[in-house]
């Protein structure tokens, strides 16, 4: 240990005392018993001896003292976690005189002091003198040696310059210290997202000659501008719906992925159905707000799309530091017209482009979109389409591309060769990344999982949720917007070793099966009431794609989502300091702070499928 000048000790009775305070930074078993009001730090020597110091709170000592006991002991010894810490210990000499006759007679000890004691050839006074020296190079007599110092950020400070106890015990086993270094990090989690929704027109208009024809069909829509400066305030009133919406839509896909990645935008496949209500009617547009989780006897129709144009133009902006950019683009047969009235609303509320395009030859329609989307998600989803029904007459995307950079990156240097540990069958190779700082964290004695946010620069952030082996099902079973507003109130700003896993995995989803199960079923079938797009109830929803892609590595973060809507015809129907460490399946959001908005949910069940 190094040696610092003299410090004042707060002694307990008396004013402070200047003393010479011993400083050591590394790793320690550390814990704190907030019943006891103490903090216990537990210090090896070399061999099988360990010295167990305990701080009380100011004016805890007696208390503390009071309760100590061989279980009192064996608890704090069981709970003890390594962390990195600043420890101050005074460099001392004390050396005591206590007389044992009363102390042990208390205790049951009688007969020895008293007449009929046989002890012949003792006489004189029963006492203990005891002396023990604690310096920087250990406690002497126990051939104690520092540890040596580790470069880390500086962590959680324990200074005993207060009145503590020291025990030092032999302990069962060889005490293998562990060492760990600071990481430089950043995390990039690479986010893609694709929903594809394709509208069909009906086959009773085979002809279209109820729709005027466009002179120019390539030209792009020209679509309204928002009124410039009106600002809404209404996003919190959806965001709690959307978040219902998430944990819902989660459940559906986790029934039908037991072992399987999960990942998705639920703001973006909202985003694009609620664009879709904008020409909804009936029952059509019923069930797409109730699934929503829209109830319009609570919220006027039209707050909630001003909530989305509110969200979808903060999200655009959230700082200068992350790029998060939403937007949605309407492919439209060139031989279809669509309502003025329609097209006006998409502009202004969800920022819509339109172009007119000619379905007739399928492969240069898919072509162009794939280049939009392409484009927009910086390359990120090349394949936004993959197929066109021959009946297809309008296409509507929806986009997120998101790049950001961690708070507190990651160092190269320190990524290593880990085993994840998918099942109690199945092990795979991972690179493990670590970093040793401060996070906001929050042990969920209910659920027993770890919830760990890892920020953004920027007001992006993430939740990252680990679950103790064999309790993904349980928390998972908890996933409501209860359950995420206690993690966020929950969170406390704390020291750990946090082990991350550096991966790549993309999913794609056919929603359509999935919100048909929640209870859309109107928008895909024959009964479709589309009419405030067209004019006429002649389309319906054939087929809705959502695919992504989450990329997490040490430089940083990037992602980009899309929902690609088809639409079509009617025709028939159609279908501490802790170690938290990341190597067991795991759970993640990811929100803006400010609005409370999920962006993004997850499950990583193997990191190492793509």
């Amino acid at each position: 240990m190094k040696v610092h000048r003299g410090t004042q000790l707060l002694c307990e009775y008396s004013p402070g005392l200047k003393v010479p305070m011993m400083f050591q930074m590394g790793m320690f078993e550390i814990v704190r018993d907030d019943e006891k009001f103490c903090m216990i730090l537990q210090m090896p020597y070399e061999g099988h001896t360990a010295a167990y110091f305990i701080l009380p709170d100011k004016g805890q000592l007696e208390r503390m003292a009071s309760s100590l006991s061989c279980g009192v002991l064996q608890k704090w010894k069981s709970i003890l976690s390594e962390s990195n810490i600043n420890v101050y210990i005074p460099k001392c000499l004390v050396s005591g005189e206590i007389k044992l006759k009363n102390i042990m007679y208390s205790m049951g000890v009688a007969d020895v002091f008293a007449d009929q004691a046989d002890l012949s050839g003792v006489t004189g006074q029963t006492q203990l003198r005891a002396v023990i020296m604690i310096d920087e190079k250990g406690t002497e007599a126990s051939a104690a040696t520092s540890r040596d110092l580790v470069p880390m950020f500086a962590s959680t400070v324990v200074t005993f310059n207060m009145p503590f106890i020291a025990i030092v015990q032999e302990q069962n086993t060889q005490r293998t210290t562990s060492r760990r270094c600071t990481m430089k990090s950043i995390i990039n989690c690479l986010l893609l997202i694709s929903l594809q929704v394709c509208c069909h027109q009906f086959r009773e208009y085979p002809d279209h000659d109820h729709v005027d024809k466009d002179k120019n069909p390539h030209k792009h829509h020209k679509l309204p501008l928002a009124e410039e400066g009106h600002k809404y305030l209404n996003y919190h009133k959806i965001v709690s719906s959307n978040s219902e919406f998430a944990f819902r839509f989660y459940q559906e896909i986790a029934s039908d992925a037991a072992a399987q990645n999960i990942f998705f935008s639920p703001f973006s496949i909202s985003t694009a159905f609620a664009l879709l209500t904008l020409g909804a009617k009936s029952e059509t547009k019923n069930q797409i707000h109730k699934t929503l989780a829209f109830n319009l006897s609570d919220i006027e129709e039209r707050k909630i799309h001003e909530g989305f144009q509110q969200l979808i133009n903060g999200l655009s902006h959230p700082s200068s530091k992350a790029q998060l950019n939403i937007g949605n683009a309407l492919f439209i047969e060139e031989s279809l017209k669509l309502l003025a009235k329609f097209l006006e609303d998409a502009k202004m509320f969800y920022e819509a482009e339109g172009f007119s395009t000619n379905f007739s030859v399928p492969r240069l329609v898919k072509k162009q979109i794939n280049d939009y989307v392409g484009n927009k998600t910086h390359g990120k989803i090349p394949r936004a389409i993959e197929h066109l029904d021959q009946d297809t007459v309008m296409v509507l995307v929806n986009y997120i591309f998101f790049k950001a950079s961690w708070e507190k990156p990651f160092d190269t240097r320190l990524i290593r060769k880990k085993n994840f540990f998918v099942d109690a069958n199945t092990t795979v190779e991972i690179d493990l990344m670590r970093h040793t700082d401060y996070y906001n964290i929050f042990r969920d004695q209910d659920l027993s999982c770890w919830v760990v946010e890892i920020p953004y620069k920027g007001d992006v952030t993430a939740l990252f949720i680990l679950p103790d082996e064999g309790k993904l099902e349980r928390v998972e079973a908890a996933l409501v917007t209860e359950t995420l507003s206690k993690w966020t109130t929950s969170l406390t700003y704390k020291n750990i070793n946090l082990h991350f896993p550096k991966f790549t995995i993309s999913t794609s989803y056919n929603i359509k099966d999935l919100l048909q199960r929640m209870g859309v079923t109107a928008v895909f079938n024959d009964t479709s009431d589309l009419s405030g797009i067209t004019g006429e109830c002649n389309l319906k929803v054939s087929k809705a794609i959502h695919k992504t892609m989450l990329n997490v590595h040490e430089s940083g973060t990037e992602a980009a989502a899309v929902n690609v809507i088809q639409f079509m015809l009617r025709s028939a129907r159609i279908k501490p300091s802790l170690f938290i460490t990341f190597d067991r399946p795991f759970l993640l959001i990811i929100l803006i702070k400010s609005m409370g908005s999920i962006i993004f949910l997850g499950r990583i069940i193997n990191p190492a499928e793509e």
